[in-house]
């Protein structure tokens, strides 16, 4: 699936929820809600972010946090894997996404 497709779809997705808008960035793209980031998409993948507070609710879901190979080792965000089953759970999704945006006022 071509970059802008993947965004398309992930946008559609989650629009029923509040205005989503993206940034390319890093060779993927943040989304955004009223201007504020609360995921990223990485190689076709959904990352939302977390916060201390709420990483342990994505844990429980069974998400991974999001990683790279850095110059000194791994290195890793705190953006959770959104499993891509979930994407067509409407229910899920939005628990999902409520959680992602009540860290949008934290620092990435």
């Amino acid at each position: 699936m071509k970059k802008t497709q993947f965004l398309d779809y992930i946008i559609d997705c989650l629009s029923p929820f509040g205005s989503i808008t993206s940034r390319a960035m890093f060779g993927g793209y943040g989304l955004y809600n009223e201007g504020v980031i609360f995921a990223v998409i990485i190689k076709d993948e959904l990352y939302f972010k977390a916060t201390k507070e709420t990483e342990e609710f994505f844990k429980s879901k069974g998400s991974n946090k999001f990683t790279y190979q850095g110059k000194n080792g791994i290195v890793s965000m705190n953006y959770w894997k959104v499993d891509p089953d979930l994407l067509e759970d409407q229910d899920s999704l939005k628990e999902w996404f409520n959680v992602a945006i009540g860290c949008k006022n934290n620092t990435i």
